[in-house]
């Protein structure tokens, strides 16, 4: 028997998931238009993990982009830049999501990106924007959120 698309998140992260949000992503909403499950309400368990993987990942661990040999030091700095940086990039993401026990559930595909609070019972969406880097507050309930992704779709 398969596990469900939360257990598998949850055992990969090391999380614990609002059950509203368990509850959605076992028995997904189907919207009018197929985008919305592939943005706006990620249900894909694989898409979910990486871009919530800094739960899983420690700051000061580069293995995930650095094996340790002369190459792949060398194919880290071309790429990622000083472990210096890197470092302290993942500090700050580390402190202003996973701290705050933030969990991304989608996108507009663009510009921003919608989370809920993993201590959160009652799952509010709040909207993230990449370019200025601010948060706000989006919709106070996820059943407001997922009835009105077709209208966000349409923006």
């Amino acid at each position: 028997m398969n596990a469900s698309t939360s257990t598998v998140i949850e055992s990969e992260l090391g999380i614990i998931l609002p059950d509203l949000y368990k509850n959605i992503l076992d028995n997904p909403h189907f919207s009018k238009n197929e985008d919305s499950s592939l943005y706006y309400l990620i249900t894909d368990p694989q898409c979910l993990i990486e871009l919530n993987n800094a739960y899983k990942i420690k700051p000061d661990d580069l293995s995930d982009i650095d094996d340790g040999s002369l190459f792949g030091r060398l194919k880290r700095v071309l790429l990622h830049g000083s472990k210096k940086r890197i470092v302290a990039q993942r500090k700050k993401h580390h402190k202003e999501w996973v701290e705050p026990k933030k969990f991304v559930i989608g996108s507009d595909g663009g510009e921003e990106l919608f989370f809920i609070y993993l201590d959160k019972p009652k799952c509010p969406v709040y909207v993230y924007e990449l370019e200025t880097g601010n948060s706000a507050y989006g919709f106070d309930l996820m059943s407001k959120y997922i009835n009105d992704i077709d209208v966000l779709e349409d923006n």
